[in-house]
């Protein structure tokens, strides 16, 4: 504009108006997605602080499982059966005789 020519107040009043009514749209919906943003973070923050209960919780039972591990009276091993020694003495030589006999039919 030049310095001549008056100011069109009307005009400049309706540009603002829409400029008014445009931001606040846009603010709007700025307020909306920070609304569903908060909700989500109030909703994460519930659920965290449940699974950091739980996580509590299953610590506690692995100490106190840890724990009644470590303090448990220790068993013996049972012992092992021991064959006789006659029964080892038959077995040993029926092996040795089955060797025998299977290589004697095998030299056939």
């Amino acid at each position: 504009m030049s310095k001549n020519q008056p100011i069109d107040w009307e005009a400049a009043m309706t540009d603002s108006q829409k400029n008014t009514q445009l931001t606040a749209k846009l603010t709007e919906r700025v307020l909306t997605s920070l609304t569903k943003v908060n909700e989500a973070q109030h909703r994460h923050s519930r659920t965290l602080g449940k699974l950091e209960t739980v996580i509590s919780e299953i610590r506690t039972e692995q100490d106190d499982l840890r724990s009644s591990i470590l303090n448990r009276p220790k068993a013996k091993a049972a012992p092992v059966a021991q064959k006789p020694p006659f029964l080892r003495f038959w077995l040993g030589a029926a092996f040795v005789v089955g060797a025998v006999f299977g290589g004697f039919i095998t030299s056939l």
